[in-house]
């Protein structure tokens, strides 16, 4: 199965209602067809959770990637990274999450290893990126930054302090943005900044990325 009108399908059944819910009959259902052809197409439902979960999962590197490459410099390429971060938000299912953790451990583990591998590698590209143009503190650990910007991401999904309404709020991530670059940005920085005020404003746009 690699159609991706079909696994966004599926995968919105996923966030609305867990995995653990939903059966392969409601999902031949969605999707208009029969189970009996529904199982000529994967062998499980397992498998089905993977490709459905790999499909995003590229769909986001895929995005990361056009970031990277259309990002005048460093400042809007991390306030481009942060829309993404706002869409993946979004994404986020505490119900999908929480299943996937206990009823599929190795998809979970795998999936996830694989987002912050690659989370991680562009927020460390974009730092390294911002120090070349002077426009980052030279003196900043990439390494250490990256790493805690990301934990800073996942430990709110998890906490109890934020309600997932606040957390995949626009302001929430557009607050987040203003304070990891204030943190990194030197006067040169600062300027960008400035200039990239209505692109931090409408995080939340599909034009923002």
């Amino acid at each position: 199965m690699t159609d991706k009108i079909m696994t966004d399908k599926i995968g919105q059944l996923f966030k609305k209602y867990g995995i653990k819910s939903i059966t392969m009959d409601d999902i031949a259902r969605e999707l208009g067809m029969s189970k009996k052809t529904l199982y000529q197409l994967v062998s499980e439902k397992n498998e089905l959770v993977d490709i459905v979960l790999t499909s995003e999962f590229h769909y986001f590197k895929e995005k990361l990637q056009k970031i990277k490459n259309k990002s005048h410099d460093a400042v809007l390429q991390l306030i481009n990274i942060n829309a993404l971060l706002y869409e993946f938000l979004c994404e986020f299912s505490q119900a999908a999450n929480y299943d996937l953790q206990k009823y599929h451990p190795a998809i979970y583990d795998r999936i996830h290893e694989d987002y912050v591998t690659m989370f991680l590698t562009v927020i460390h590209e974009n730092l390294v990126k911002g120090k070349s143009e002077k426009v980052f503190r030279i003196e900043l650990d990439e390494n250490i930054i990256s790493k805690l910007l990301l934990s800073r991401i996942e430990q709110i999904q998890n906490s109890k302090i934020f309600k997932p309404e606040e957390f995949k709020s626009p302001r929430f991530v557009q607050e987040i943005c203003r304070y990891h670059l204030h943190g990194i940005i030197n006067k040169q920085g600062e300027k960008l900044l400035k200039k990239y005020n209505y692109e931090i404003e409408n995080i939340s746009k599909p034009e923002a990325i």
